[in-house]
């Protein structure tokens, strides 16, 4: 179970501007001391999604953006996670879940995110770590 300390460390920075951005990643003496991999091409997997692929960003007219799902490739668990544009804000939270829990990509790509929602994006990306995207 992840404490109010460990939580408190995934407090995402978030930057109000036109575009909503936010960066929740895990720095490098946090994922040294987790005993993940620092280096190398292979030290992580990447999956990223535009808003452009996602109906609902489509139905309010904001398809500018994207979300990126930064995963440690040979486990999978979720170090990172970007969203830059429409109510990123509100899709940061599963992210800081999912680190908080120390959670895969897979479990993020198996969770039902309701349709058509900007949430789908983070799920798309989370799919999009091994290739698996389904709407681009």
């Amino acid at each position: 179970m992840a404490s109010i300390t460990q939580a408190s460390r995934l407090t995402p920075p978030t930057v109000q501007t036109c575009r909503l951005l936010l960066v929740l990643t895990l720095v490098g003496r946090v994922r040294a001391r987790r005993g993940l991999d620092l280096h190398g091409d292979d030290a992580v997997k990447i999956g990223k999604f535009p808003f452009t692929a996602n109906a609902r960003a489509k139905t309010i007219a904001a398809t500018d953006g994207f979300a990126k799902v930064i995963a440690d490739a040979k486990t999978d668990r979720v170090l990172g996670v970007h969203a830059v544009g429409p109510m990123a804000s509100e899709l940061i939270a599963e992210a800081v879940l999912a680190m908080a829990f120390n959670a895969s990509s897979e479990d993020i790509a198996r969770v039902v995110h309701a349709h058509p929602t900007l949430s789908e994006v983070t799920r798309e990306a989370a799919l999009a770590v091994e290739g698996r995207a389904l709407n681009i």
